[in-house]
């Protein structure tokens, strides 16, 4: 039995539209899955920089810190070093002002002495001197100082004492012992270190 012409006509045509419909259907998927690989490839792509930023960060920020920490240790290296030779250069300079004689001596004594007795003023003192000087800083010594910078008649007692933790200089305590002036060689050495690590420490 032969089929109906028009009967074959509407399956043909219902076939050719569910091959059609099929055929858009498979390539929007296919369009669809395109797009979802690319937006995936560049959400990887994003993802990678994004890392590779991160990355770069932490490695900027970890050099930065390595070398804070290898400036830091230089510097302390350089501050020991700076010490170390001023410390060594001072022991110096106090040795060789320590062993001065005659009138180099004498001359020392009369300036660290003046300086001190203008500080303090006309004010009786207790004056401490190195056993080496005891020779020459005697109390009439200092009055004769004194009457030179003050009113002649102005009545100062002097008392000598010899500090044999003293190498050279003088320290001035007055009698109420309110004020002190320590002008030996090693105290004006320690102020020749603080000026010299100031000079030391500014850029050149």
């Amino acid at each position: 039995m032969t089929a109906d012409p028009q009967v074959n006509k509407l399956e043909t045509e219902i076939l050719a539209d569910a091959r059609t419909k099929a055929e858009r259907t498979i390539a929007r998927a296919q369009n669809d899955a395109e797009k979802m690989r690319k937006k995936a490839q560049t959400l990887a792509a994003s993802k990678r920089e994004e890392r590779l930023r991160e990355a770069e960060v932490q490695a900027e920020a970890q050099a930065r810190a390595i070398l804070v920490e290898v400036e830091q240790e230089a510097r302390r290296h350089w501050l020991l070093a700076r010490e170390k030779c001023l410390d060594e250069l001072l022991a110096q300079a106090l040795e060789q002002a320590s062993q001065a004689e005659g009138e180099e001596r004498a001359q020392s004594l009369r300036n660290l002495a003046i300086e001190a007795l203008q500080a303090l003023g006309p004010a009786s003192c207790l004056v401490e001197i190195a056993p080496a000087d005891a020779a020459l800083v005697t109390p009439a010594w200092l009055q004769t100082l004194a009457a030179e910078l003050f009113e002649e008649k102005t009545a100062i007692d002097f008392t000598v004492q010899v500090n044999p933790d003293i190498r050279g200089g003088l320290q001035c305590t007055t009698t109420d012992q309110a004020r002190r002036f320590d002008n030996t060689y090693a105290s004006r050495l320690r102020w020749m270190k603080t000026e010299l690590r100031d000079l030391a420490a500014k850029p050149t």
